[in-house]
């Protein structure tokens, strides 16, 4: 075998690297000059801090979890956070409200529940016979 073996050199030289090219100019490049100045790219526009206050506390966590999905329904930011103190109390669930928008959150839970004769009508399209009646009437 006489193949002699390659003694592994320890020192690198960078030397003989050529040096980078120098970038060019928007002039230089051929691009006008208002579009080597903007980027290619879209502005990012920072991300929106909703700072949340605690709204409620409710003794389960669906409590929770359907308030929470009636005011983002009604177009208040709302979060629901869940908490267990230990293995022997009851857990429950905090609902958690844009800052900003706490006063509309208590007037969108102080509205009435619906009546009998409206969820009929959203249930079948159709007015209740004391609703019938009345509209008869005049």
């Amino acid at each position: 075998m006489g193949m002699a073996a390659k003694e592994p050199t320890t020192e690198r030289s960078i030397q003989s690297a050529e040096p980078l090219p120098a970038i060019p100019s928007p002039q230089q490049s051929g691009l006008p000059r208002d579009a080597a100045a903007q980027v290619p790219w879209p502005n990012r526009t920072p991300p929106n801090r909703t700072i949340f206050e605690e709204f409620a506390r409710y003794p389960t966590i669906w409590e929770g979890h359907i308030i929470c999905g009636l005011l983002n329904n009604e177009g208040v930011p709302a979060t629901v956070t869940f908490a267990c103190p230990g293995p022997d109390t009851n857990g429950y669930s905090t609902v958690w409200v844009d800052r900003e928008l706490v006063h509309r959150a208590h007037w969108i839970l102080a509205w009435p529940a619906p009546s009998e004769a409206e969820l009929t009508f959203l249930a079948t399209g159709e007015m209740g016979a004391e609703n019938v009646a009345d509209s008869e009437a005049r």
